[in-house]
């Protein structure tokens, strides 16, 4: 398997490459991106990454690492993810 890593869609035919897309984070109340986090890292929403830029892997840093209980951050963005994913094939 080989992939790229990038924010947006390479708009070349990527037939077999992986975009992995970093900079995601969810706000609080669920969905929306957060603009920054005051170190000059903006962030994406979950279904921003997925459905605009073409994430097939989203990398989520600090929203779970930093987050009071990580195991449930980190179910938290796989079902956003997830949801994103089958928005995206209209399943």
């Amino acid at each position: 398997m080989a992939g790229v890593v990038s924010q947006s869609a390479l708009g070349i035919s990527s037939v077999g490459l992986v975009q992995l897309t970093p900079g995601v984070q969810a706000s609080d109340a669920g969905g929306a991106s957060r603009p920054g986090d005051g170190l000059g890292q903006q962030y994406n929403s979950p279904e921003e990454v997925v459905l605009q830029r073409g994430a097939d892997v989203a990398v989520v840093g600090r929203g779970v690492t930093k987050s009071d209980n990580v195991a449930e951050a980190a179910c938290y963005y796989r079902d956003l993810l997830w949801a994103a994913y089958e928005k995206r094939i209209q399943v």
